[in-house]
């Protein structure tokens, strides 16, 4: 075997292993950024009794609400039938990937069942996916709880509070 192959392949491995650990330190790094964002500069600037603050050198920083959310797949059936079940079925989108030339979305349960047998009774083939874009969640979710809805939380990971936005000064 070549010395110099050897030599490539090890490299290789140490070029992973530095990516790794670069990412993993990118990861610690964003997590820190979002603790300083949405805890301890909102911490400070409520400690001082304001909600929004210019400093000297010209950059202001203010407090906004925001809202996350995320549903694991494993609690996906779960989510979603409570959606369903509260008349906010509407959100979750079917989407149909035919090989052939086409597509279709259907809202109606009897609609989507009618074109999926139809393609299996064809062989057709297809896949299908049940899903809601993250950005309709967010709103939805943001906007429900704004009404005083209540989410189950072992279905619905959410994440609400107030977060430091920081405009740099134009100089």
């Amino acid at each position: 075997m070549s010395e110099a192959l050897i030599k490539l392949l090890d490299l290789r491995e140490t070029m992973k292993l530095e990516i790794e650990e670069m990412e993993a330190k990118v990861s610690r790094r964003i997590a820190e950024l979002m603790n300083l964002e949405t805890k301890i500069i909102p911490d400070v600037l409520d400690d001082l009794g304001v909600s929004s603050l210019t400093l000297e050198d010209g950059r202001k920083v203010s407090l906004q609400d925001f809202v996350s959310v995320k549903i694991d797949e494993e609690n996906r059936p779960a989510a979603y039938a409570w959606l369903q079940n509260k008349g906010h079925g509407d959100l979750i989108k079917h989407t149909f990937t035919v090989a052939l030339s086409g597509s279709a979305e259907q809202k109606d349960d009897n609609e989507i069942r009618a074109v999926r047998n139809a393609l299996e009774d064809r062989g057709v083939p297809f896949s299908e996916e049940e899903k809601i874009h993250p950005s309709t969640l967010k709103a939805f979710v943001a906007e429900q709880l704004e009404k005083g809805t209540t989410f189950p939380g072992a279905v619905f990971k959410i994440k609400q509070g107030k977060i430091a936005r920081i405009k740099e000064s134009k100089n």
